[in-house]
């Protein structure tokens, strides 16, 4: 239980100090001389538990998950479709960390922005370099081992400038009570952003798989990480507060254009040489926000290598053809594409709340969606892109104008609007989920065709059908019920209900239901296999030919059915193709297959191709193997190449390829 503890304490340790980026460490500061004490908790509290809840909820997905492989191919596989958003998180996170360390560090103390470029770029490279993952945190307990001594160190040196200079203790006044609707339009947004906000945090998605691979407690990991990291919020913003009491400057005045900025105050007070301030006061503030800020970058950098390698190493795209793959795998890139963004802002003279509107507003909706499907419904993936970013967008709009024009309610709008568009989209998805139950779509972009609808709403499909067939005259009802058996599964019953209500009894007679037999072009249809939506079908029933000894079918008979059907598909989208004529080959670049159950003699088997998707270069196929009851006995993909016939050398996607593709595609 001890070791436990101790392992769940390095780790809450790790989990605070990579929370400690530019946005929490410095407007902790703002808050506090903005807004006092009371903005201060406002600030930390929801940021604390924002961590707590995002720890409670990891354990319960990593507890469905028997490896941590598992439960890290079920956050890459979540977050497919939002990479790009994941992506921005990161790179607008580490921005504004480069931004907040030169704006309210550096620039106060006069270091020339080059030399402390060298430095933290050198520093987080070299750390994220050195110590992967598993190791981070010890590297991370030797950092909070100096950011505890540089606490110590400041608070003597404070009491001992407080005793030199006579001057009073306690909190200053801050430049505006809290009992304003100034207050209200900062509080809202910080509730809403922070509360969400790791869920979109690579950092924090790394450390919850490493945790679970070293068995050690996500809940009470994230839970002393956000004690730690409150603690030092809290620190932080009551040393500006102390810093504000003792001097005799007077209220705080406001910033640039009227607007309030005090995030380099305690900065200011100690390198602007009106304060007669020990070195071992300034050095020891240095101390503590080069730790502090180092600790986040170092984060990143792993953070962001971890998560490329997998987007790279998943990829098909053909830019991979002609620039190396180490190039993308690799975070300098970016990290140093966020030094540069932080350049062009410091230029413009950009202030920290620039970039946490990102945070209070355009990434609130993704978050909730996000939320929701990593914990709730894996398989939600259909929703609209654009419709989110567009609520996105307008939501930083409206807090940045509520921000500039000091308009409290327009931040709240800014925060509020996407968080109820998350809300609504992931609603709406149930019910569409729900209705697509009752008559599954081989069309879906489901992966898995969707199963039967059972309890209450199988009930309610029977009791309709019967309703139905009541309608009927006698003699057709009868002969209807013997050719049912009772036992037609609930959305058939529920479909069949549906068009027996269109019928008028006096028209149907015995008759009606007696099935013709197949005629030659009938047989020549399924021969040939056919198109439901996007999806090209074929079923045939296994037989002894295709099992083993066992008496299951032999896994080697999977590929051969698909590259069968594969033909088929071929021949139906391309029925003029004549490979005596023809100026390319079609080649098999890649196959890969899941299997997930086992079919046996005299099943009922479907496979099913389309396509998934096509580029210059390469043609992506999927497929799914369907057993009588649709459920899913395996899946994959297989990626197309094209050759000349003349010399076998790689060409582009012929032209009667993609027309003849194109329909078929998602």
């Amino acid at each position: 239980m001890a070791r436990q503890f101790l392992k769940a304490l390095l780790w809450g340790n790790s989990i605070a100090l990579c929370w400690t980026w530019g946005l929490g460490l410095f407007f902790s500061v703002q808050i506090a001389l903005h807004f006092g004490l009371v903005g201060l908790l406002s600030f930390a509290i929801p940021n604390a538990l924002g961590l707590v809840f995002f720890g409670i909820l990891t354990q319960t997905i990593a507890n469905r998950y028997p490896t941590a492989r598992d439960f890290e191919r079920h956050f890459f596989k979540t977050s497919e479709t939002l990479k790009f958003i994941f992506l921005l998180y990161q790179v607008v996170a580490v921005s504004l960390t480069f931004f907040a360390i030169f704006k309210y560090l550096f620039i106060p103390m006069g270091v020339n922005m080059g030399l402390a470029a060298l430095i933290m770029v050198g520093a987080s490279f070299l750390l994220g370099q050195q110590f992967n993952i598993a190791r981070i945190k010890w590297t991370h307990l030797a950092m909070s081992v100096g950011i505890a001594a540089s606490i110590i160190a400041l608070l003597h040196s404070l009491d001992s400038y407080i005793a030199m200079n006579n001057a009073r203790e306690g909190f200053g006044a801050p430049h505006m009570p809290a009992k304003s609707w100034s207050y209200v339009g900062f509080l809202i947004p910080m509730i809403v952003g922070l509360f969400v906000g790791p869920w979109l945090d690579l950092q924090q998605w790394q450390r919850a798989v490493q945790i679970h691979r070293e068995q050690t407690s996500l809940r009470l990991s994230w839970f002393l990480g956000a004690i730690i990291f409150f603690c030092i919020l809290i620190f932080h913003g009551t040393l500006a507060l102390n810093v504000l009491g003792s001097t005799a400057d007077g209220p705080l005045a406001a910033g640039v254009n009227g607007l309030f900025h005090a995030k380099e105050y305690v900065a200011n007070f100690l390198f602007d040489g009106s304060h007669t301030v020990g070195t071992v006061f300034r050095v020891a503030y240095v101390v503590f926000i080069f730790l502090c800020i180092i600790s986040t970058l170092d984060s990143g950098y792993i953070a962001l290598k971890w998560y490329q390698t997998e987007l790279v190493r998943k990829s098909e795209h053909i830019i991979f053809t002609l620039v190396p793959e180490a190039i993308f795998r690799s975070p300098e890139v970016i990290m140093l594409l966020c030094v540069g963004i932080s350049a062009v802002a410091l230029a413009l003279g950009f202030e920290l709340e620039y970039f946490m509107s990102f945070y209070a507003s355009f990434f609130v909706g993704y978050a909730i969606v996000f939320l929701f499907r990593s914990t709730y419904k894996p398989q939600f993936t259909n929703f609209a892109q654009t419709t989110l970013f567009s609520v996105a967008a307008f939501s930083l709009g409206l807090f940045g104008i509520g921000y500039f024009e000091n308009a409290w309610y327009f931040m709240v709008l800014g925060a509020v609007v996407p968080a109820v568009q998350g809300i609504v989209t992931i609603s709406s998805r149930v019910v569409v989920d729900d209705l697509q139950k009752a008559l599954p779509r081989p069309d879906s972009r489901d992966e898995v065709p969707l199963p039967s609808v059972s309890g209450k709403a199988a009930q309610l499909a029977v009791v309709a059908l019967e309703n139905a067939i009541s309608r009927l005259n006698p003699k057709a009802a009868e002969q209807l019920k013997d050719v049912l058996h009772n036992k037609i599964e609930p959305t058939a019953a529920q479909a069949l209900a549906t068009v027996l209500n269109t019928i008028s009894p006096a028209t149907m007679d015995g008759s009606a239901i007696v099935a013709r037999p197949l005629d030659a072009d009938a047989d020549v249809e399924h021969a040939r296999g056919h198109f439901e939506g996007k999806w090209f079908r074929y079923t045939f029933m296994a037989t002894y030919q295709d099992t083993n000894s066992v008496g299951n079918v032999y896994f080697g008979m999977y590929p051969l059915w698909v590259g069968k059907v594969r033909e088929m598909f071929f021949q139906a989208c391309m029925p003029n193709f004549d490979l005596k004529k023809t100026s390319f080959f079609i080649l098999t670049r890649s196959f890969e297959h899941k299997f997930n159950l086992e079919a046996k003699e005299f099943d009922i088997v479907t496979v099913m191709i389309r396509v998934e998707g096509f580029n210059r270069k390469f043609v992506t196929l999927e497929h799914q193997i369907l057993n009588q009851a649709r459920q899913i006995l395996g899946k994959g993909k297989q990626i197309l190449m094209f050759v000349s016939s003349k010399d076998y050398a790689l060409v582009d996607l012929p032209a009667e390829v993609k027309t003849a593709f194109l329909p078929y595609t998602p």
